[in-house]
């Protein structure tokens, strides 16, 4: 074939010339590929609860500081390729608007430090949200990001049947810790993922989907033990 004008040439075994086409770094890879690694761990953080797992760490903020190296690698491939964050519309800049007024309602809050760490709560919502879409930017990085949810909710789900194992309960109800040490909030977050593991079940092999049923037996179960409405 005649040499592309956008590539080089080499030369095959046969000695004729092969075109080479050019690849730019924004299409020859999903982008952010390191930074959507670190936003997956990030989501397994989130219910792992590392910090609060192993109390060595807890100073340290591991999910945190694993959200903070994954935007600011972020920030540096969009500056490298000279590309603008992604903001969905109109939801992406209705969230901004929303987390503006938020931050102004501190100043005439009745309780303005309640406010102001409700409006930070919500600061760290957005980031995530930011991650999300400039990562997530395909059907595969859509089904990687609900596995680690599903994986991730295995932590505190045979947490919750340990404690309940060992007598380890509130009023009569399972809990785990942190976030989770609250059975409703345990039981409602559990329950959100029992339709996304069901998804993932629905498209894969036989093997996985056992492994994906009896991830949602645990949720269920763990659902169950908390005494929650959500059960």
């Amino acid at each position: 074939p005649p040499q592309s004008p956008h590539g080089a040439a080499i030369r095959n075994l046969t000695g004729n010339e092969v075109a080479m086409p050019a690849f730019s770094p924004a299409v020859a890879a999903e982008p952010a590929q390191l930074c959507f690694k670190l936003l997956l761990l990030f989501i397994v953080s989130l219910y792992a609860l590392p910090g609060q797992l192993f109390p060595g760490l807890e100073a340290l903020h591991p999910a945190q500081v694993i959200a903070v190296a994954a935007l600011v690698l972020l920030v540096i491939e969009k500056f490298t390729l000279r590309q603008s964050f992604v903001l969905v519309w109109p939801e992406g800049y209705l969230l901004l608007a929303f987390v503006a007024a938020a931050v102004l309602s501190t100043f005439s809050a009745f309780w303005p430090l309640r406010a102001y760490e409700a409006s930070l709560d919500l600061g760290r919502i957005v980031i995530a949200y930011i991650l999300i879409v400039n990562t997530v930017v395909s059907e595969k990085r859509v089904r990687a990001f609900l596995w680690a949810m599903v994986i991730g909710g295995l932590f505190p789900a045979l947490g919750t049947l340990n404690s309940f194992r060992h007598g380890d309960l509130i009023e009569g109800r399972a809990h785990w810790i942190g976030v989770f040490g609250n059975p409703n909030e345990l039981a409602y977050i559990l329950v959100m993922l029992v339709p996304l593991a069901a998804v993932l079940a629905s498209r894969a092999r036989f093997p996985v989907r056992i492994l994906l049923w009896s991830a949602i037996a645990l949720y269920i179960a763990a659902i169950y033990l908390t005494l929650s409405r959500g059960s």
